[in-house]
């Protein structure tokens, strides 16, 4: 193996946030901390960094897996990562790099050069790496599934695709058959991710998708972790699929989960404990200038378990067999054996240093028992049980795996029997079974500890989520979060905010400092900093030696920060917890405070549009709308630049306060294309555009006048697709405007564009007014039917100006009213009737306007075929019939027609509001019973539609003009109603009468073609 030397690289103060002292500060980046590999990584590195006076900093990058989407969450903290923070980083390579290309990995790992790195798991960077035997341990588990219980049809769930781990324990499946002449099954070949998800998703394919069922097309399931193999067992579990009965599970990592399954898991030991303390090693051998090697390999171990169908090795071990008696004496042999005993006893216990620190006083006073004969003490005195039994609580203090003690007192019976005599056997065998007892009972109370402290846990995490839901504010948040703190036995957290969640590497803010039980007062000149120095300087206090751990705060793809916790590395899901319970009361809060804002910025906007909304005079409107949009929006100055008519520059038509009165008072203009011009940009691009920090800005055009601003914001008005100008706001704080702000000002700049627009059409209308003025005088000098004939002739030409010219001004009026109506609304002034009387008026000049565009543009027709009474009673439904009039329906006709229905609908809805109409007028004066009849048939091979009304009826002398445009004998309308009806039946290649009796009602009839004439009946 190549080696090479790395030497140290000086840390420059300027950058000293994290380092309250001259210890070195380490960090750990990795995925969420909340899986069990995560903190024995993490807890092996910790102890090596302690033991160096080193400071540890964890970095969860998160995420909800380790997906694509992910990574722009987990990359937002990992962003943050300043080298000259950190003396040296420990990447989880394996976890963090399995989705990108080499290309990818190694800008990653470079953007943190000039430190040194180490990774867990294959980078491809030619950085140290501590990697595991993945290839053995899968081959050695796929053999004992072979050999030992004869399995030749074994399953296997893949880890991600192109994950180097990954594949290698596939190919070691692949081997492994291959070496028994066993063919790789297609069928039994499983994708999979490493995660739960993907565990439970290939249970289905293989037992739904694929239909193989258990013993007989499958009789093993090989993971390439534990979760995976985990989740098969829940899903089999379900189905009443008995294990290892009828399928046998074998994953990989030995897992606390898989030691806790029932059955317990057979699986690969990937020592992760002991991959962080090499990791850790190594990177301080690089600190100190020592060559290391490229690559450590660390061996795997094949744990064998039930779930496997095997008995339990510890069960073996705990039998004594037949032991071959050695003369040598006791004490003698155990000196010479010693070491031989404690490399045993080191490699069943692996990561448990407390195991290795006891291995020879156990021994020594064991052996001081056995050699001072029975009797010597009582029982409850003897040397080895205190021993054993102040180990133990080490161990659990430690958080160890008590039950794997066993198998140490396995080793030391096997290592001691053979020299001992009958009687000393005998006492042996007494010990042996009062500290089984003993082990099992403080496993026992291990386990009952955690279960009740993770109950305590969860009940506070419980109360706290619910506490931290209902907090709606920043503040009272953060309150919540000191009071439970203690609780949950974190002794300090800091808390930081981004500046602005969209550009969270530039600032943050810290919000929340937690120490020794106590909230921290925070001077707020000192709480803003640059966000890749992760914390301010000098808030950790001189000295400390600190375990932290880095949890981002986000809410799906919003960013709004991140916390520090001292940790303990085995309380990982704690940390993940909290946090997600922080980002998730954040999102509230901080929505919230988001929505009062914008609120009131809309109010603003509001404000800024009445009172612009009534001038009418271009120069007093803008100038109105830079002084209001200065002070109102608490601004360093505002103003308004219009277009000019050749399209190529932006004149300055309007300024606050002195300044801007100078300026327009020098002609001040700015070519459309100016590339330094964020006002130019702004009206070229035809959006919103921001600049927070204009004197680091080579491209910024900066204005003698306005020395002091430091942030600009430039949104277009636009009317349509035509732009007018632009409106140019400013600041004088760096990074002030958000994304907030550029959408609010450009509703108030489009606001302001309609009130350019609107002036300008006032001044046309009131020149096509008097025009329209004239031409009235001129027309009425005309005969009654010349005056007639006009209006048709011209109906066409003016229908499209006319109402596109008089519903501008009629906006305009709708507009005002609502204003007048808002500010005079609950003051009594009595002006309700009147502003009810303008917008009736302008709904009925609405309504003509559309029966004009209606006639002139009769367009095609989109026919369909249509069951015609079924249609009929769908318009019929969707009306209701004025209170007092009866509806009388008999639809007989059950034929098909070509119609278009959404023209035709029009047809029926207008003659039954003429027959509605005309009775609830006649109603006034008579009180005849009021019905309206609706009836259709066929009547020779046509359908026949007739709407009749009880009402008075048409004079006879009006009758005949009922078709005529523009003719009404109404105090309203524009006498088109019945006109466009009968075009649009003449269109469906139909007819349409009216017939009427004066006191006795009217008769609309329709005559429509059949779609499908009817045949003769026989």
């Amino acid at each position: 193996m190549k080696n090479r030397k790395v030497t140290s690289h000086p840390t420059p103060a300027n950058a000293a946030s994290l380092r309250s002292n001259a210890r070195p500060v380490i960090g750990f980046l990795c995925p969420r901390v909340n899986y069990s590999i995560t903190q024995e990584l993490w807890a092996g590195i910790s102890d090596v960094v302690a033991e160096q006076g080193a400071n540890l900093v964890c970095l969860a990058g998160s995420g909800e897996n380790l997906t694509d989407e992910s990574l722009d969450r987990r990359a937002v903290l990992f962003n943050l990562i300043d080298p000259r923070n950190f003396d040296g980083l420990i990447l989880w390579g394996s976890a963090l790099f399995h989705h990108l290309e080499v290309e990818e990995t190694l800008a990653f790992c470079a953007r943190y050069r000039p430190l040194p790195l180490v990774s867990i798991g294959n980078t491809l960077a030619k950085i140290p790496e501590i990697l595991v035997n993945n290839y053995q341990g899968m081959y050695n588990a796929v053999v004992h599934l072979i050999e030992a219980h004869g399995y030749q049809k074994i399953a296997f769930i893949r880890g991600p695709e192109g994950h180097p781990e990954g594949e290698e324990r596939f190919r070691a499946y692949t081997d492994a058959l291959a070496a028994f002449s066993l063919a790789v099954d297609p069928h039994l070949v499983l994708p999979g991710t490493f995660l739960y998800e993907s565990g439970v998703a290939a249970a289905k394919i293989l037992l739904d998708e694929r239909k193989l069922r258990p013993r007989t097309d499958f009789e093993a399931i090989v993971a390439a972790n534990d979760e995976m193999i985990l989740a098969v067992a829940g899903v089999f579990q379900e189905r009443g699929i008995r294990k290892p009965d009828e399928v046998a599970l074998v994953g990989f990592d030995d897992s606390p989960e898989a030691r806790l399954a029932l059955p317990p898991l057979t699986t690969v030991r990937q020592p992760m404990y002991e991959n962080g303390r090499r990791a850790a090693e190594i990177l301080f051998a690089l600190l100190a200038g020592k060559e290391v090697p490229l690559q450590t390999k660390i061996p795997t171990e094949l744990v064998i378990r039930q779930s496997c169908g095997c008995v339990s090795p510890r069960v073996i071990a705990a039998g004594i067999g037949s032991i071959q008696r050695v003369t040598q004496p006791l004490a003698t042999a155990m000196v010479e054996r010693q070491e031989k005993i404690r490399t045993e006893i080191a490699r069943i216990m692996g990561a448990s240093a407390t195991a290795a620190a006891w291995a020879g006083p156990l021994l020594d006073s064991l052996v001081a028992d056995l050699s001072a004969g029975p009797g010597d003490a009582p029982s409850l005195l003897s040397p080895f049980l205190v021993t054993l039994q102040r180990a133990l609580r080490q161990a659990a203090a430690a958080g160890e795996d008590i039950i794997a003690w066993q198998e140490m007192m396995s080793v030391l019976g096997h290592s001691l029997w053979p020299y001992l005599d009958e009687q000393q056997l005998l006492q042996s065998l007494d010990l042996w079974q009062q500290a089984r007892v003993m082990v099992s009972e403080m496993a026992w109370q291990v386990q009952s500890n955690q279960t009740l402290h993770a109950k305590k846990q969860a009940e506070v995490l419980r109360e706290i989520s619910h506490l931290l839901s209902t907090s709606f504010e920043v503040e009272e948040l953060l309150n919540v979060l000191v009071r439970s703190l203690p609780l949950l036995e974190i002794p300090s957290c800091y808390l930081f905010l981004y500046e602005n969640p969209a550009r969270p590497t530039e600032w943050s803010q810290l919000v929340l400092a937690y120490r020794n039980n106590q909230r921290l007062a925070l001077e707020p000149e000192n709480c803003r900093f640059p966000s890749r120095q992760l914390m301010p300087e000098g808030l950790l206090p001189p000295g400390q030696l600190y375990r932290m751990v880095v949890i981002p705060l986000f809410f799906r793809y919003q960013q709004w920060g991140y916390v520090f916790f001292e940790a303990k590395p085995r309380e990982g899901n704690l940390y993940e917890v909290v946090g997600g319970e922080i980002s998730t009361a954040l999102q509230g809060a901080l929505l919230m405070k988001q929505e009062e804002s914008r609120s009131r910025q809309l109010q603003t906007v509001a404000e800024v549009s009445t009172a612009v909304s009534t001038v009418l005079d271009t120069t007093d409107l803008l100038q109105r709308v830079v002084n209001l949009t200065k002070a109102r929006f608490g601004l360093y100055h505002a103003h308004i630049y219009l277009l000019n008519e050749s399209q190529d520059k932006l004149v300055l038509a309007a300024g606050a306060g002195e300044v801007g009165r100078q300026m327009v008072a020098q002609d001040w203009s700015i070519p459309l294309d100016a590339e330094q011009s964020l006002v130019a940009r702004a009206a070229r691009i035809r959006r919103g555009e921001v600049i927070n920090n204009v004197k680091a800005n080579p491209h910024w055009l900066p204005n003698p006048l306005l020395l002091d601003t430091c942030s600009e914001l430039a949104v277009p008005l636009i009317v349509g697709e035509q732009v007018l100008g632009v409106l140019d706001v400013q600041a004088d704080q760096i990074n002030y405007f958000t994304e907030d702000d550029v959408r609010i000002q450009s509703t108030l700049a489009a606001q302001v564009a309609v009130a350019l627009k609107n002036a300008q059409l006032y001044r046309e209308e009131a020149q096509r007014v008097q025009e329209l003025a004239q031409l009235n005088a001129d027309l009425k000098a005309v005969q009654a039917e010349l005056l007639r004939q006009e209006r048709l002739a011209t109906l066409g030409q003016l229908t499209a100006t006319v109402s596109h010219e008089i519903r501008n001004p009629l906006a305009t009026i709708r507009a005002s009213a609502f204003v007048i109506d808002r500010q005079t609304r609950d003051r009594g002034l009595g002006v309700e009737p009147a502003l009810d009387r303008i917008e009736r008026n302008i709904t009925r000049c609405d309504s003509i306007i559309t029966e004009l565009l209606d006639y002139t543009r009769m367009g095609k027709l989109n026919p369909q075929a249509v069951l015609f009474d079924d249609w009929l009673q769908q318009v019929l439904d969707e009306q209701t019939c004025p209170k007092g009039i009866t509806l009388s329906k008999e639809m007989a006709a059950g034929v098909e027609i070509s119609l278009d229905p959404e023209r035709f609908r029009r047809v029926i809805i207008n003659l039954i509001d003429n027959a509605c109409q005309a009775m609830l007028e006649w109603r006034q004066s008579n009180d005849r019973s009021l019905v309206l009849s609706i009836q259709s048939k066929v009547v020779d091979q046509k359908l026949r539609l007739s709407i009749s009304d009880t009402g008075p009826g048409i004079p006879p002398d009006v009758l005949p003009h009922i078709f005529d445009p523009l003719y009404s004998t109404k105090g309203f309308g524009a006498g088109l109603g019945l006109p466009i009806a009968r075009e649009i039946v003449n269109q469906h290649s139909g007819k349409l009468e009216i017939t009427s009796e004066l006191g006795k009602g009217t008769q609309a009839i329709l005559w429509l073609p059949l779609l499908r004439p009817e045949r003769d009946k026989e």
